[in-house]
């Protein structure tokens, strides 16, 4: 289920805003909104948590490779 949802710049206090016009409200079911913008979050969830252990690997390596070069 695919819709066309605007990206807008983050409300102060908000990472994330999202833009959904009145006849995209009309058009959507409801379950299938508050599915797509759960689904939305734990996708966002996934890719963080993902970009974190990629982060913590790669300053295992670079501390690795910096303290190999003292011994």
């Amino acid at each position: 289920y695919q819709r066309r949802v605007h990206g807008r710049k983050p409300l102060p206090g908000y990472d994330i805003s999202f833009l959904l016009t009145n006849d995209q409200t009309e058009s959507m079911l409801t379950h299938k909104l508050v599915d797509w913008i759960i689904d939305f979050i734990q996708e966002i969830g996934k890719d963080i948590k993902e970009m974190k252990l990629m982060i913590n690997a790669r300053g295992r390596t670079v501390g690795r490779e910096f303290l190999s070069s003292w011994s």
